[in-house]
């Protein structure tokens, strides 16, 4: 029975850890800010 509740507890926190990376990941997609490691693409629409 507490392994169950471990595994239990273990596993909702691994989802909620995840679920805040994904959603961290997604606010910078959304506010166009490069994620570290990630080269800057060139400006291609020709404005200066």
């Amino acid at each position: 029975m507490e392994f169950f509740l471990f595994f239990l507890i273990m596993g909702i926190l691994a989802g909620i850890h995840s679920l805040h990376k994904r959603i961290d990941k997604l606010e910078r997609l959304l506010s166009d800010e490069p994620l570290p490691g990630e080269a800057i693409p060139p400006d291609t629409t020709g404005r200066d």
